[in-house]
């Protein structure tokens, strides 16, 4: 009986009744590493490395977008996989057969995830083309989520209501910037606003709610590495709240200044160009600091 129906498994595959992607598994040797919504990831295949596994978090509803580009065509043809929780291809792209994107590049576009848990996507080559870098982006949008950009010394206006609890905010942010944010509520809108600043990483750096319509801000936030910050415009209590309406969204740079922690020293010079230089640090409530300048020309009046 077992020998019967391992040959009627393998006419029904013959016959295309089985589809193979059902039957893909992520079992591999390769460890895992932790993907996030907005990272874009620089990998290499190598002798030791030909598998490559990444994890996110994802709930259901959300769309997601993986885009999987070859450094150089030539040598790498890479292909792309997602498993769910259970281990198994829920959908997959070797060849987007897209010019502009590139004809060998891999890409699922607003796939939707069917529910919330953990999801893999595996990357692998193309064996007649096992070598080279290629590059892995992840993006997902949340259900009732937007999107969109600021710049310093901008602004954007928005909607917020029951379709649309929050929407998302980047930008680009340099090692030593003091940054300030502000989302005010329309006078005419029962919105309750509430802001929130995202690193590169997705850590929160920051997050204020007001407890009426009016605004809710964010003060003098230090950053303190170069990369792409995200604010995030909601309503107190997301699902949970009621208020809604229009808001406007600003932001702006405070301050650039060289970036120090403590125990940490700088050599500068002040000119007659540049009559006066910037230190910022982060400080906590009670910190005990000494600040020393030391001269090293003989006609400076260090203040």
């Amino acid at each position: 009986m077992r020998r019967l129906y391992c040959y009627l498994l393998i006419v029904l595959f013959l016959l295309g009744f089985i589809s193979p992607a059902s039957s893909i598994q992520a079992r591999s040797d390769a460890p895992s590493e932790r993907i996030l919504y907005g990272d874009s990831l620089k990998r290499q295949f190598s002798d030791s490395a030909k598998v490559f596994l990444f994890t996110f978090s994802a709930d259901k509803g959300d769309l997601v977008t993986i885009t999987l580009v070859a450094s150089d065509a030539a040598t790498l043809d890479p292909a792309l996989a997602l498993l769910n929780a259970q281990n198994e291809v829920i959908a997959q792209n070797d060849d987007s057969l897209d010019e502009k994107f590139g004809l060998t590049n891999a890409r699922l576009i607003n796939y939707p995830i069917p529910d919330t848990g953990t999801y893999t996507i595996k990357v692998t080559p193309n064996p007649s083309t096992p070598d080279g870098e290629f590059v892995l982006t992840l993006k997902g949008k949340h259900t009732g989520e937007a999107r969109g950009t600021i710049d310093f010394g901008g602004s954007a206006n928005g909607k917020i209501d029951s379709t649309t609890q929050s929407i998302r905010y980047e930008f680009h942010a340099e090692q030593g910037d003091v940054i300030s944010a502000t989302a005010s509520s329309a006078t005419n809108g029962t919105l309750v606003p509430s802001i929130t600043l995202l690193d590169a990483a997705n850590v929160t750096l920051g997050t204020n709610t007001g407890k009426a319509p009016g605004t809710a801000s964010l003060k003098r936030i230090l950053i303190a590495q170069d990369g792409i910050y995200t604010l995030i415009v909601s309503r107190a209590g997301l699902e949970q709240g009621t208020s809604s309406g229009n808001y406007r969204l600003s932001l702006t740079r405070d301050l650039h200044a060289t970036l120090l922690a403590y125990g940490e020293s700088d050599d500068n010079e002040v000119t007659t160009a540049v009559s006066q230089i910037n230190y910022v640090f982060q400080g906590k409530a009670g910190d005990l600091v000494t600040i020393s300048l030391f001269r090293k020309s003989s006609t400076l009046d260090p203040y």
